[in-house]
């Protein structure tokens, strides 16, 4: 005979509840996914048309050419900077003959930054004048992951701006 002081769970209310736990988990993951998705992205973004005015800021303050290296692909991918004429941004070295260095730091960043997210471009190769400008016409760099993309256009100003028809933090393209 039970008594009425017993306390704690039967195993059936704790087959219940782990039963409703995790149908409750089965539909936030997926939209838990997309958010992680949508934060690489634009994250990612970000940081890229931040570097791309430092890139162009720097060349106005040295007086001198910046030169933008980029290598894409969807699992290894990179960009970097350099104050030469060229640069590798696939050298992880500063002590490399052709690595992506501006005033012998090592300026190169790379997929594993960005969380699994692709980049594709329709310019390989950007050099900012030491008026900021760049030395040819403008083009774009897209950042996607999953179902998620923002991509970043570049004008002859050497002006980032980001849009995204997927991202709602971003005006539309």
């Amino acid at each position: 005979m039970r008594s009425k002081n017993n306390k704690g769970f039967s195993l059936l209310e704790l087959i219940i509840t782990m039963v409703i736990a995790a149908i409750i988990l089965s539909a936030a993951v997926p939209s838990f996914s997309d958010l992680l998705s949508s934060n690489k992205v634009s994250g990612g973004a970000e940081k890229i048309s931040a570097d791309i005015g430092w890139a162009r800021t720097t060349a106005i303050r040295n007086s001198s050419d910046i030169y933008m290296d980029v290598s894409t692909g969807t699992s290894s991918w990179c960009y970097g900077f350099t104050d030469k004429a060229t640069c590798d941004c696939s050298k992880t070295s500063a002590a490399a003959a052709d690595s992506c260095t501006v005033s012998g730091s090592l300026k190169r960043y790379d997929e594993s930054l960005y969380g699994g997210a692709a980049l594709s471009s329709t310019i390989p190769n950007m050099t900012f004048e030491p008026r900021g400008l760049l030395a040819a016409a403008g083009g774009a760099l897209s950042l996607s992951l999953n179902s998620k993309t923002a991509t970043l256009n570049i004008t002859r100003l050497g002006r980032s701006t980001i849009c995204s028809s997927e991202l709602s933090q971003f005006p539309g393209c």
